[in-house]
């Protein structure tokens, strides 16, 4: 997909998803799915850790190993998952994004489980296989691709990983879906790699967007010459009670700390995955979104 046909599927203030749902069932959450600008499959993360973005791409990696690399065992498995029965079933005109567990994040967890034998090029060759299955059960590419990384903050290779893995699925013709998902700590130099939308939590920019402006404006700048979106985290998405005016106030200060083209690039999001149980909690997360969506984008 080129830059040109990424940005006519693109507009500013549209409502980014990030992909998780603390909830057992689809239905529970299908009518507050509209809210987004995109169709993407839901993670129910309430229904236990192979739910959940490392448990389920850990221990698919796992098996994928130990069938002796058999794709059909990652298809199998992506099959499987509730939400991406329930997208294929739903699927209507808008932009389509899927997500996938991000190199470095995978490996930071390959160590921590101290698996016996981590080979680099195992890792990328099972993305990729994942994102081919991915685009073959959906009947066509997915137009955005979410390489999700909430440790890449940890691991002290990650951006050697992405320059690797961003060759590499170039070559594959997939680099200019490839989208960039982050709610840890970000670094400015993040925005350097061709990622079409990436995506960043407010509230971990939080003090980093103030002590270093200049590095960030710099690099901001540079997203009109890539033709790179930014999706951020605008509402916080844990279960922690929080204030509406403060969450708006917080997105006009960024507004007024970054240069004004960034607002013509803006996709608005939760800052995560949604860890919120009860439908009506998220009903207020999202209908905050809309207020700042209506209000900021017209």
């Amino acid at each position: 997909m080129s830059d040109t046909k990424i940005n006519d599927k693109l507009e500013p203030g549209m409502i980014w998803a990030v992909g998780s749902f603390k909830s057992q069932k689809v239905e529970d959450i299908q009518e507050l799915l509209s809210v987004f600008d995109f169709d993407f499959w839901p993670e129910m993360t309430g229904l236990g850790e192979k739910e959940e973005l490392i448990g389920f791409w850990l221990h698919l990696f796992d098996i994928w190993c130990k069938s002796d690399f058999d794709k059909n065992t990652i298809s199998k498995q992506i099959k499987s998952r509730i939400g991406f029965e329930w997208f294929l079933k739903n699927k209507s005109d808008k932009p389509t994004k899927t997500q996938i567990i991000g190199p470095a994040t995978l490996l930071w967890a390959l160590k921590k489980e101290k698996y016996p034998f981590i080979i680099e090029s195992d890792i990328f060759e099972f993305l990729l296989l994942s994102i081919t299955e991915m685009n073959e059960l959906n009947g066509t590419k997915f137009d955005f691709i979410s390489i999700d990384e909430p440790c890449a903050f940890l691991e002290k290779k990650t951006e050697v990983l992405w320059k690797s893995m961003l060759v590499q699925f170039k070559n594959e013709d997939l680099g200019e879906s490839l989208c960039l998902h982050s709610c840890g700590t970000p670094k400015p130099s993040w925005l350097d790699f061709s990622f079409k939308v990436v995506h960043l939590s407010l509230g971990e920019l939080g003090d980093s967007l103030i002590s270093e402006r200049a590095f960030w404006n710099e690099k901001f700048e540079s997203m009109k010459e890539k033709n790179q979106w930014l999706a951020l985290g605008v509402v916080p998405s844990g279960p922690l009670p929080i204030d509406k005016q403060v969450v708006i106030e917080d997105f006009e200060d960024f507004l007024y700390l970054v240069p004004t083209h960034v607002k013509n690039r803006l996709l608005i999001s939760t800052s995560c995955g949604i860890g919120l149980e009860h439908s009506d909690e998220l009903q207020e997360r999202l209908a905050i979104l809309t207020e700042i969506q209506e209000r900021f984008f017209g």
